[in-house]
């Protein structure tokens, strides 16, 4: 069985990662293709294009580990 990969722009993968995980605009993945902090990416040509699952590793790495408190933060 094969796996589709779904390959989104710059814009639309700004819009997948808005509304699966509430960050992530445009101008920040611009700003992480220059800088390397960005998710993973590849180039159809002048294109820039973004998996999925690269955008979904990228937002989750961004992400703290769980808090009850605004405590925990500090202690860590």
């Amino acid at each position: 069985m094969s796996m589709v990969v779904r390959y989104l722009r710059r814009r639309a993968a700004a819009k997948y990662l808005n509304e699966k995980y509430g960050f992530g605009s445009y101008q920040t993945l611009c700003k992480g293709a220059v800088t390397g902090l960005g998710p993973v990416y590849q180039r159809a040509g002048r294109i820039v294009v973004y998996t999925e699952e690269a955008l979904d590793r990228w937002a989750q790495s961004k992400l703290s580990e769980p808090q009850t408190s605004t405590s925990d933060a500090r202690a860590a």
